[in-house]
């Protein structure tokens, strides 16, 4: 019988973090390669579920670039609310996020396809196991 080398972690993370866990997973079991500035963008969107596109570009952007004030979750990710909205295209077109209303851009939000969690207790188990083509003798 094959033996197994076992690697085993337990740990606390913040909501940011889980749900930026559970995007990485995503994109590294499905080859997608995003830079941090993505990353964080998807999950600032993730944690806002379905937010007002012109919303989430002034949720992303730094405090004294934007337009509206008393935002929901935000993070300054961006130097300008259209840095945001550059980023968010290039998400579109990679089937990430989703874009919604008149226009197909009224509203964005992750795409159906990603199946992660953001509320409650969030426990994430993941099990992959890599077999070593060589026999052994």
């Amino acid at each position: 019988m094959a033996s197994v080398n076992l690697y085993e972690k337990t740990g606390h993370k913040d909501l940011w973090d889980i749900v930026k866990f559970q995007l990485m997973v995503h994109c590294s079991s499905n080859d997608i390669t995003l830079s941090d500035s993505e990353l964080q963008c998807l999950t600032l969107l993730a944690i806002n579920k379905q937010v007002e596109l012109n919303v989430f570009c002034n949720m992303a952007c730094y405090e004294d670039e934007r337009i509206l004030q008393d935002l929901p979750f935000t993070k300054e990710l961006f130097k300008t609310p259209q840095s945001v909205r550059n980023v968010i295209g290039k998400l579109s077109l990679m089937k990430l996020i989703s874009k919604e209303g008149p226009g197909g851009g009224k509203t964005v939000k992750i795409h159906e396809s990603i199946d992660i969690q953001i509320e409650g207790n969030i426990l994430v188990t993941l099990k992959y196991l890599r077999i070593d083509g060589r026999e052994k003798s």
